[in-house]
């Protein structure tokens, strides 16, 4: 019997898209996201249609690293200002997470955009970037700071929220499920 388990091969972790590649020690990083998203919608002038898709965004959050299928969001907080404009974003999908920085200055002879992605990484395993504390916490502030001088909240939902599975829940922690997956895999290759 011992023969016939040697030679089941495990699957690569990221081969069914189910997780983004997160270690179990970057769970902070979902809880900062987690509380950005608190703190917007106890905002009492968040129309229905925001807080439904905030919603979204924390449930895909809340899952992490297991990725949310039917999930597509983006959200912004943009402050425009005498034809300048800057933003932070995240965006979260089945297939993808990702937070920037970026905006749109204006000078004498035009302007000139720019946009920065702090951290990405999708379901196959791809990560660029990096989950630096530091440069989490000063997107975070900046992100704050946009708030405070007025900005708006942009949410873009391109997911199929009808085929959203609300109610997934797991016994297991998913950064540990993830992680035994790898090591099973390594162990194998």
């Amino acid at each position: 019997m011992s023969e016939m388990a040697e030679d089941i091969e495990i699957e690569d972790p990221y081969a069914d898209g189910d997780f983004l590649p997160l270690r179990s020690d970057e769970q902070w990083f979902k809880y900062e996201m987690l509380s950005l998203v608190y703190a917007l919608t106890v905002d009492t002038s968040r129309s229905p249609e925001e807080l439904k898709n905030l919603a979204i965004v924390r449930l895909a959050l809340e899952r992490l690293p297991r990725t949310t299928p039917a999930v597509h969001m983006e959200m912004g907080i943009v402050l425009e200002n005498g034809g300048e404009m800057s933003y932070t974003n995240l965006s979260i999908s089945e297939e993808r997470m990702s937070i920037s920085v970026g905006g749109y200055v204006r000078g004498d002879f035009g302007g000139d955009s720019y946009s920065t992605t702090l951290f990405e990484c999708e379901s196959n395993g791809f990560r660029d970037g990096s989950l630096d504390p530091y440069e989490i916490g000063s997107w975070q502030a900046q992100t704050q700071e946009l708030i405070n001088l007025g900005a708006r909240l942009s949410l873009g939902d391109c997911g199929e929220e009808s085929e959203i599975e609300w109610e997934s829940e797991f016994d297991e922690d998913q950064f540990e499920v993830l992680e035994e997956k790898i090591q099973r895999w390594e162990e194998q290759t």
